[in-house]
């Protein structure tokens, strides 16, 4: 009898702080960042089993200026995906597939500054295109608080949108390369142009992203020990406009399998990159300020 007793009584002990953890993990997806402790200058998993799942490779996290939407890309065997997770009153949504991706192999999700508009890059037919070509659409903020039908944007790739309303992004025809479209005073853009000088040219690597108040850029570009991997690296404007050499972040990342896809959070605040073949790490900004430091005491070039 007693030990039939003490059996029911370990259960429901079991089952109290079962129900205890749930209400907790229930509780933390109510934060920001589905209420993840914010990293430091060590990168760490982000939301693991949430965006970092098992069995696909998660990039290009997009976090929507208010906080409360979180766009990545999801890759499988059928293609990638732009996944979204929302904030609501009872806590952060399951991943499910953007409206906007269905039915075209789409990625790299990037809001404007603003967030009323989302870039993303898809396969579907461009104007006057003769077959899929991975390049950039646009979808606007309607009133009742989707999105519109995506709208084509341009050959490009790899948007990022700053605090200015200017956007950078990769372009494939025209100048090529790193380009800038310059938000004017109308609320009109300009003409692309070039954004690095010839003594800046290996900044604008793979994938790269500008912060939010264009004061660095950061891209991909194969490791020095000759392995079949990427890392981070890193220019950082001058005051003079012109942009330093580049500063690697390998070995201050320091993470297995290299690193890959960055992004950058609206505030400036983190940094977001996959990590080998798998999953999306985050650190602080502020991992930049010795890179930044060196590279800034450099004496210049054009």
């Amino acid at each position: 009898m007693r030990l039939a007793v003490r059996f029911c009584g370990l259960l429901v002990l079991i089952l109290v702080a079962s129900e205890v953890s749930a209400q907790n993990s229930s509780a933390s997806l109510l934060g920001p960042y589905f209420g993840q402790t914010l990293p430091g200058a060590v990168p760490v998993l982000f939301a693991p089993g949430i965006v970092s799942a098992r069995g696909s490779l998660e990039t290009s996290v997009a976090v929507g200026p208010d906080g409360r939407e979180i766009y990545f890309t999801r890759g499988s065997r059928s293609g990638n995906r732009v996944m979204v997770s929302r904030l609501t009153v009872s806590g952060w949504t399951e991943p499910e597939e953007a409206p906007f991706s269905r039915g075209y192999d789409s990625m790299e999700p990037a809001f404007a500054a603003d967030g009323r508009r989302l870039y993303f890059v898809s396969e579907r037919p461009a104007p006057g295109s003769r077959g899929p070509e991975p390049r950039t659409w646009m979808v606007e903020r309607t009133a009742a608080g989707g999105w519109s039908e995506p709208r084509f944007h341009g050959s490009v790739m790899s948007v990022s949108s700053t605090r200015s309303g200017n956007l950078y992004a990769l372009s494939f025809r025209g100048p090529r390369g790193l380009v800038v479209v310059p938000r004017m005073a109308s609320g009109e853009y300009g003409a692309l142009r070039p954004v690095l000088e010839a003594a800046a040219s290996r900044c604008g690597g793979g994938h790269p992203a500008v912060a939010p108040d264009e004061s660095y850029i950061l891209s991909e570009v194969r490791q020095p020990d000759g392995r079949e991997r990427h890392a981070l690296q890193a220019c950082f404007r001058r005051p003079d406009g012109t942009w330093s050499a580049p500063q690697y972040l390998g070995d201050v990342l320091d993470t297995p399998g290299g690193q890959w896809i960055p992004t950058i959070s609206a505030d400036g605040s983190f940094i977001f990159f996959t990590c080998g073949e798998d999953d999306v790490y985050w650190v602080s900004a502020r991992v930049l300020d010795g890179p930044r430091a060196r590279a800034l005491a450099q004496p210049g070039s054009r």
